[in-house]
């Protein structure tokens, strides 16, 4: 096995990515870490095929690489020192909630264009927090990537441990998961902006009953549509939020669009950020590639150490429902020329057929059909086969026993697991 050293000099780091192997990462000696999670001397790293990241140090450290990277480099200029000041800052508003119940801690929305490294950002702020005893709010809005959960979904969490180092994944208390269903805000932008409400309703919520979330405040990740509806909903989302601090990644545009747009909230401040260069632009196909291996880490977990179930489920068990499937007038009443069309946020119940194969449903904690729309993800299956004849379908399961709830919901984001 190809193994070669890799010296890393003072705040520069050391960025690769790995292609159809994986690649092991030892710090040698010295002090390192991946977007602001600490990494052990001596301990080592293993990354899986396609994954991206970037050893960090402030002081120098030697690593040892093990295995062939696609492509492996130290960088000398890293906008990490910047990311220290932000987090400084930061740290100093969360001093300040901490001694005064009236105040929040700082909720922080980052916010750019598509590949501009708003994920690694949202981890590095965390990780940093984390780092100093704060136990921050960490809010994914980022549907077509899933940082919490399966992609097509809303969720928060508090973080009390870094991310994961390997993996990226979040390590922290059981999230709120919310249902909508798509990979694309601009899907159903009606639900999704009824979905911001319930989870920035949550957020508050968690700040009032809990004291060391309120002073560590939120940092909140949103998607890269900053165009017509996607800069709308951004609006709303730093609206809704209250959001104190706006981060924007590398977009003089968005940054003048925000500061104009909030100019009389004193409350909300926002500045404007350098991306890292190690960011790069990624394809369609590889963000299709990167859902399909979310959806795998879900059910097989981030290193593929869990052992999922297949379990036959009977259509007089469950109800399986959609959302923003009803016509609002069939085609007949309508006047010539005009097209149906189909309300964004209703409710309606789906016929099950084969059109479900691959597709993901979310088990829903609601206890009737009008609790659907408001009511936390348990889970999630993935459906492997339907047997219309039997009145039955075969799914994926994340473990053996009976479903926490009978009310699914289906989503377009689907899994065609290879």
């Amino acid at each position: 096995m190809y193994t070669h050293v890799v010296r890393v000099n003072k705040e520069s780091e050391y960025r690769f990515e790995t292609g159809e192997t994986a690649v092991t990462v030892t710090v040698r000696s010295g002090h390192a870490e991946v977007f602001g999670a600490e990494a052990a001397v001596g301990a080592s790293y293993v990354f899986a095929p396609h994954t991206k990241a970037a050893f960090f140090t402030w002081h120098g450290a030697e690593l040892a690489v093990v295995g062939e990277p696609e492509s492996g480099y130290v960088a000398g200029e890293t906008p990490m020192p910047t990311y220290a000041n932000v987090h400084g800052a930061l740290q100093t508003l969360r001093g300040e909630a901490s001694t005064k119940a009236e105040l929040t801690g700082p909720v922080v929305v980052v916010a750019g264009p598509t590949d501009v490294g708003k994920s690694s950002l949202c981890k590095i702020l965390v990780n940093f927090a984390i780092r100093e005893g704060a136990a921050p709010l960490f809010v994914d809005l980022d549907v077509g990537q899933g940082g919490i959960t399966v992609p097509g979904m809303l969720g928060a969490l508090i973080l009390e441990r870094p991310f994961e180092i390997e993996t990226g994944a979040p390590d922290g208390s059981p999230p709120l998961v919310y249902f909508y269903g798509h990979a694309s805000p601009g899907a159903n932008a009606a639900f999704f902006e009824r979905m911001l409400d319930k989870v920035a309703g949550e957020a508050r919520e968690l700040f009032a009953l809990n004291d060391e979330v309120r002073a560590a405040g939120a940092v909140i990740n949103t998607c890269g549509w900053i165009e017509g509806d996607g800069l709308r909903l951004l609006k709303e989302t730093i609206a809704k939020f209250q959001a104190d601090i706006v981060l924007v990644l590398d977009s003089d545009r968005l940054t003048q669009e925000l500061t104009s747009t909030f100019k009389d909230t004193p409350s909300t401040t926002v500045v404007k950020l350098a991306k890292s260069g190690g960011v790069v632009t990624r394809s369609a196909t590889f963000r299709r590639s990167a859902r399909s291996s979310k959806m795998k880490d879900y059910f097989y977990g981030p290193h593929r150490d869990l052992a999922p179930a297949a379990t036959t489920i009977y259509f007089r068990d469950v109800q399986i429902y959609r959302v923003g499937a009803d016509e609002v007038a069939p085609l007949s009443a309508l006047p010539i020329g005009v097209e149906a069309a189909a309300e964004p946020v209703v409710v309606s119940k789906v016929t099950p057929s084969n059109e479900l194969r691959s597709c993901i449903l979310a088990v829903s904690y609601a206890q009737s059909e009008d609790e659907l729309l408001d009511a936390n993800i348990a889970g999630f299956l993935h459906v492997q086969d339907v047997q219309v004849d039997k009145a039955k379908m075969m799914v994926l399961a994340p473990s053996q026993g009976e479903l926490p709830g009978q009310f699914l919901l289906v989503s377009d984001v689907q899994w065609f697991a290879d």
